[in-house]
């Protein structure tokens, strides 16, 4: 199979009409071409190279040849997908700063919280009640981490980005705030599993690993929320928690 792309290869001369076929190997630089010979007014030259076209065992083009892909948009399809649903068990909420603040007063008790100079725009409740929410932090360089609010009371980084966030929850893994680990889940997720990843590639390491690298360089998050919460324990119900 061939992928056909046409450039404007500017003032190079490949020896072949405008329109042209000429099959180059992957990764061919232009500025490597001969130049066009002096005399020549063309202002442009256009043919179509013809590059090998490498596909997946299932058909379709990798990640790394497609468009980037917008985690948060993924995760929005996944849940309008039914693909969040139990085993997984993930509601999407809307993400405003706004409505997460208003969360968090309720789970820390006050809106103390707030005049340190940390944000949070809310990604999604699992089952039990917690939270997942981007988190910007004072010093923050870089895409957000994502934190966990346990419905218990635990506060954790769970995973380094959104991107990140998204291909552990769809490949099967669920946040457990007893052990503050992630596990896989009880059940089918093959379908949520292909398609998460379908568009954002496989995890690049086990969940584990990806956890510990999490918190590296950051204010520690579960200390900072200590200081706001009596005991770590949420003493006031966040909104929307199932029973």
């Amino acid at each position: 199979m061939f992928r056909r792309r046409t450039v404007d290869i500017g003032g190079h001369h490949l020896g072949t009409a405008p329109g042209g076929d000429l099959d180059l190997p992957l990764g061919t630089h232009t500025d490597r071409l001969p130049r066009r010979p002096e005399g020549r007014t063309e202002r442009s030259l256009w043919i179509t190279i013809r590059t090998p076209r490498f596909r997946t065992a299932g058909g379709s083009d990798p990640p790394s040849m497609r468009g980037p892909v917008d985690a948060q948009t993924l995760l929005d399809s996944l849940h309008s997908e039914g693909l969040l649903a139990p085993p997984t068990d993930l509601s999407v909420l809307e993400r405003s700063e706004e409505a997460t603040s208003a969360t968090l007063d309720n789970w820390f008790g006050s809106s103390d919280w707030r005049d340190q100079g940390h944000s949070f725009v809310q990604l999604g409740q699992d089952g039990a009640g917690s939270l997942f929410a981007q988190w910007s932090h004072p010093g923050l360089d870089g895409e957000p981490p994502v934190v966990c609010f346990g419905a218990s009371g635990s506060a954790k980084v769970v995973a380094g980005s959104t991107a990140e966030f998204v291909q552990l929850i769809g490949s099967g893994h669920s946040w457990h705030t007893s052990t503050d680990s992630w596990r896989p889940v009880e059940g089918d997720t093959a379908a949520l599993k292909a398609r998460t990843e379908a568009e954002l590639g496989a995890l690049s390491a086990p969940a584990a690993e990806l956890l510990a690298k999490a918190g590296e360089g950051r204010p520690d998050f579960s200390a900072w929320a200590a200081e706001y919460l009596d005991d770590m324990k949420a003493t006031v119900p966040i909104p929307g928690r199932r029973a």
